[in-house]
C-alpha cells in the first residue's frame, strides 16, 4: 500500500537533479511542478522542485504538514562546474525581483562565485540535515547520479516500481566533470 503523504517536496538546489526528481514524480503519477513562480501556486500540485522549493522548505512543511522532502544533492566540484555554466547561459536578475532574492539567499550572491556558491550549498545541506535530524522518515537524501533509481525513491513513497527507466533530464546541456576531464 502507497505511504501516506500530503505533498512531497524535492528541496536540493538547482542542477542537483531537480528536473530528472520532477519527472520521477510524475511517473509515479503525482502532478508535479518545477521551479514554481510562487508558492501559492502549489496548492495545485502534488510535488513541487527547485531553488524556490528548496528555499521555502521551513515554511511549506509548516504549510503542508505530513509531506514528504527529498534533498538531492551531488559531488561539489560537478555541481559548482554545472552552476557556473547555468548561471552563465541566463541574464542577471534585476535587483528587487524574486529570481535575484533567490539567487543571493542560496548562493550569496547574484552572479556566480565558486566560494560563495560552495558555502551555500553546505550551509543548505546542513540546515536541511539538522531540521529534519528527529523526522529522519521525512526526508530522503538523493546523490545524483548513483541514488537516482527507481528503487529508493519507491522505497520511501511505498510505491511500485515503473517499467522504465529513470528519467535523465537536462543532462545533455551539461557534461559532467569527469566527461569533460576524459575529454582534456
Amino acid at each position: 500500500m502507497p505511504r501516506k503523504f500530503n505533498k512531497v517536496f524535492v528541496i536540493g538546489l538547482s542542477k542537483t537533479g531537480t528536473s530528472s526528481l520532477s519527472k520521477a514524480l510524475e511517473i509515479l503519477g503525482l502532478s508535479s511542478i518545477h521551479y514554481p513562480s510562487r508558492l501559492s501556486m502549489l496548492k495545485h500540485y502534488q510535488s513541487a522542485s527547485d531553488l524556490p522549493v528548496a528555499m521555502a522548505f521551513k515554511k511549506l512543511d509548516k504549510l503542508y504538514p505530513q509531506s514528504l522532502f527529498i534533498l538531492s544533492t551531488r559531488e561539489m566540484d560537478s555541481w559548482l562546474h554545472s552552476m557556473q555554466q547555468h548561471i552563465a547561459k541566463m541574464p542577471l536578475p534585476a535587483p528587487g525581483t524574486k529570481a535575484y532574492s533567490l539567487r543571493v539567499a542560496a548562493f550569496g550572491a547574484v552572479d556566480f562565485d565558486r566560494d560563495q556558491a560552495m558555502a551555500g550549498y553546505i550551509k543548505h545541506q546542513k540546515t536541511v540535515e539538522d531540521y529534519f535530524c528527529q523526522r529522519r522518515e521525512d526526508l530522503l537524501l538523493m546523490q545524483q547520479p548513483d541514488d537516482f533509481n527507481w528503487a529508493g525513491l519507491c522505497d520511501f513513497l511505498q510505491i511500485d516500481i515503473p517499467e522504465r527507466p529513470f528519467p535523465k533530464e537536462n543532462q545533455a546541456s551539461s557534461l559532467s566533470l569527469q566527461q569533460l576531464k576524459k575529454s582534456s
